[in-house]
């Protein structure tokens, strides 16, 4: 028996999980904070937003906008704790 094939195949469902949970994060980070995909988005409706439209728009951006603040409120909050 070679234990140090043993070790590495027992351990490599740990070490693929903590690589595919770091390649997660990093691709929704990316993801969240792709200010081209939010305008891309909204160029293809620019057509159709008028009134209420407008509204949405407007209100869907200051949603984000504040949601972002939150996010880097709450990243700050927890490094001033360590």
């Amino acid at each position: 028996m070679n234990y140090s094939e043993f070790f590495i195949k027992f351990m490599g469902p740990l070490f693929e999980g903590f690589a595919k949970i770091f390649t997660g994060l990093g691709e929704g980070l990316f993801q969240m904070f792709n200010v081209v995909n939010y305008i891309q988005i909204v160029q293809d409706y620019k057509d159709g937003l008028n009134g209420m439209g407008l509204v949405i728009l407007i209100v869907s951006i200051l949603l984000l906008l504040a949601i972002f603040f939150i996010i880097f409120y709450l990243i700050y909050i927890i490094s001033l704790l360590y």
